[in-house]
């Protein structure tokens, strides 16, 4: 084995185990304060948020979204949707309301299960586990429209990078991916400094299984340019947005498959 590739499989073992420690994490969210944990607003923490409030929110979400879609002529076809990173479903129902499917992925069996009590759109809308630095579930080019937010921002950069460039097999010709990311922090104060070290020495060795956490990563913009344009993406157009909340810089990025629309 030559030393490149001895690198290349040290690094994906690191990256399965480190994707192993993130299912372990959001499955116990899931189990402790769902709807929390995909929209932490502080004041619904402990199970304070309404389901149907919540849900709501998704509704608004992809009305917004397919309008936004809708201005850059895309997608050219409402067959497949997929949703990765679904959570409890809460954007993937209403994008089954505007495709013939849609699809919700997600690692964690607790946030899929309450997905699945939520779900009122029958086979339309499904929801299926996946536990894989992959997604070799799904054959190519199989998804008109590929969207993902408030998920790859949980995923250190070799883990979404990868996820990337499945996303970029997995989607069709005239079809649209949409996706959010971190950039860098606005600020790294002392005290952030501290308490990253506590969670990567200290919680991740004692704590992470009785303690859930919510990590954060992010690549700089021009490094997600770089990587998308690699993959053989082309970038139509990039936002800037708040869902990475007010610590971080984030951008929503709307991506074709170079030589498409």
């Amino acid at each position: 084995m030559t030393a490149r590739s001895w690198s290349f499989w040290a690094r994906r073992d690191r990256d399965l185990a480190r994707l192993n420690e993130i299912r372990q994490n959001w499955n116990r969210l899931g189990e402790i304060d769902p709807l929390w944990a995909v929209l932490a607003d502080e004041r619904k923490k402990g199970n304070g948020w309404d389901p149907a409030e919540f849900l709501e929110t998704g509704v608004h979400e992809v009305d917004s979204l397919l309008g936004y879609l809708a201005s850059l002529q895309l997608p050219q076809q409402r067959r497949r949707a997929l949703d990765f990173g679904c959570g409890v479903g809460r954007v993937t129902q209403p994008l089954a309301r505007y495709f013939e499917e849609a699809c919700g992925v997600d690692i964690a069996p607790s946030m899929l299960r309450q997905a699945e009590r939520f779900n009122r759109l029958g086979a339309r809308c499904r929801f299926l586990l996946n536990q894989s630095d992959d997604l070799r579930l799904f054959p190519d080019a199989h998804f008109d429209l590929i969207y993902s937010v408030i998920t790859l921002q949980h995923m250190p950069a070799g883990l979404f990078q990868g996820y990337l460039r499945e996303f970029l097999r997995l989607l069709a010709e005239g079809g649209a991916l949409v996706f959010q990311l971190p950039g860098e922090p606005r600020r790294f104060a002392l005290w952030r400094r501290i308490f990253h070290f506590f969670h990567l020495r200290v919680y991740r060795r004692w704590l992470r299984r009785r303690y859930p956490w919510v990590e954060m990563h992010g690549m700089e913009k021009w490094q997600v340019v770089e990587a998308l344009e690699r993959l053989g993406g082309r970038i139509l157009d990039i936002q800037p947005c708040t869902a990475a909340g007010p610590d971080w810089t984030s951008f929503r990025y709307c991506v074709v498959r170079r030589g498409g629309c």
